[in-house]
């Protein structure tokens, strides 16, 4: 039975009939034993006990809950971009002209990148909304795996990462926010280990599919190398790069805000412009000179206490009582005896450093709670398992 599809112009479409049961079943089912078959051979290689495996296993079957049980596809229509994108370059991986043609006719290089990337992974199909969901939530236990075998996270990070219900949602859908997580964390774990080559393919993936993340990843390694003690040149090389780079925000001041405000309205427009219409513009507050210290202070405050004070549904309370726990851990992990002179201080610092930054970029182009949840999963739950790998690097032969 084909699938009916309604392309536009680019690699999307707005309406997909999937196979009707049970042969959307039999094609998710192939999906779920491969991958778990597949993670049975990982957990092997990882010396990881059969208990922690038979986990691995019954996380794989959280993709069946969703995209036809507890939610519709429609919750998450963007879904239907990278299914597609996927099947279309698996169905051409031994036409690579094909691909290349769709790369060229297409403007969605992130959604094209992104599924060029879940197309190489060993899933047999990509048929329903379901197909990426699998591959997400191998993914995302694939990260635990790793650093479980690494020895590299606490009990309390490890039980979030399983147990957490956003983590569970976006890893069993088929958005990329597990993806743009995944590379992230083997990108830091290869910058630490200095493996140039596989540091360069994840780092020229990362800046494909999400730029700015890849500037969040190097923010703590560019930190250590500037204050590490033992490179005074390259301290003085900081400080002559600081003070070039000081004039050239000098003298291009202008330039810059009008890009930022062009990307922030970009965002604001699309949450918004369908509400306000012909409005919307006179509703936009641009970045000046003058207030942008306030308004990155007010976005800051409302990435970090979304949903609050939009609290509607017993799924924005979930939310709200999770963000509550990540910030505890946040709190445990990097705050906590920061002031205390020991081996970790200044690692602590770095990665304050990072959650900061990170916080001020996303504040420009976060509007929607639905928005800010999704970045502020990727962002924190980054910066929880890049600081405990960074950490556990100067403590264990990982």
């Amino acid at each position: 039975m084909n699938i009916e599809e309604k392309y536009e112009s680019e690699t999307s479409f707005s309406h997909w009939l999937v196979p009707e049961f049970p042969f959307n079943l039999i094609l998710d089912f192939s999906n779920f034993i491969t991958l778990t078959i597949l993670l049975f051979f990982i957990s092997k290689k990882l010396q990881l006990n059969f208990n922690l495996y038979f986990i691995f296993a019954l996380m794989m079957l959280t993709p069946f809950l969703f995209n036809g049980s507890l939610l519709e596809w429609t919750n998450f229509p963007d879904q239907s971009k990278y299914i597609s994108a996927a099947r279309d370059i698996r169905s051409n991986l031994l036409y690579p002209q094909n691909i290349i043609d769709q790369f060229k006719i297409s403007n969605r290089i992130t959604v094209n990148f992104s599924a060029a990337i879940y197309s190489l992974f060993p899933s047999t199909n990509f048929e329903t909304y379901r197909s990426i969901g699998f591959l997400n939530r191998f993914l995302l236990i694939l990260i635990i795996a790793f650093c479980i075998s690494k020895k590299t996270l606490p009990a309390s990070l490890k039980i979030f990462l399983i147990l957490s219900p956003s983590l569970t949602l976006y890893s069993s859908i088929s958005l990329r926010e597990v993806l743009i997580l995944f590379i992230m964390v083997f990108l830091t774990y290869n910058i630490i280990i200095k493996n140039k080559s596989y540091t360069s393919i994840l780092a020229i993936s990362l800046l494909i599919i999400k730029p700015q993340n890849l500037l969040i990843v190097v923010v703590p390694f560019l930190l250590q190398e500037v204050f590490s003690t033992k490179k005074t040149k390259k301290k003085y090389l900081f400080i002559i790069l600081s003070l070039i780079i000081s004039l050239i925000l000098i003298l291009n001041y202008a330039e810059i805000f009008n890009k930022i405000n062009s990307v922030s309205y970009g965002f604001f427009f699309e949450t918004y412009g369908g509400y306000q219409g012909s409005f919307i513009k006179e509703q936009f507050i641009k970045y000046t000179p003058s207030n942008i210290l306030s308004k990155l202070g007010l976005g800051i405050s409302k990435v970090l206490i979304s949903p609050f004070p939009n609290i509607s549904s017993a799924s924005l309370m979930i939310i709200f009582f999770e963000n509550l726990i990540i910030y505890t851990l946040i709190y445990h992990h990097l705050f906590k005896e920061l002031f205390k002179k020991n081996f970790d201080q200044k690692i602590k610092l770095f990665w304050i450093i990072t959650l900061l930054f990170s916080l001020i970029m996303y504040s420009i182009v976060s509007f929607n709670d639905g928005t800010i949840h999704r970045y502020k999963l990727v962002i924190l739950g980054y910066i929880l398992i890049g600081y405990n790998l960074h950490r556990s690097s100067y403590k264990l032969n990982i």
